[in-house]
């Protein structure tokens, strides 16, 4: 979980393009365990998807990573 350091190390940015960022005060990561042996097969990847349609809701964004699907591109 990342939480973010502001005002304690710094002072947040006034930015106009930058207030949904800064409502962002911590960020949530999970995931289902995955099979060790996954990483060992050419060049997988583990894809990120944004839940809750990225809304910030008490300045928390929740994160999942899991597999990809194959029809997706990884760039």
């Amino acid at each position: 979980m990342y939480s973010q350091p502001w005002p304690k190390f710094g002072k947040g940015c006034d930015r106009p393009e930058y207030i949904k960022a800064m409502a962002v005060k911590k960020i949530v990561v999970s995931s289902l365990k995955m099979d060790p042996e996954y990483s060992h097969k050419a060049t997988r990847r583990q894809c990120c998807e944004i839940m809750d349609g990225g809304s910030i809701k008490d300045g928390t964004m929740k994160i999942r990573v899991r597999k990809c699907r194959a029809t997706y591109m990884v760039v």
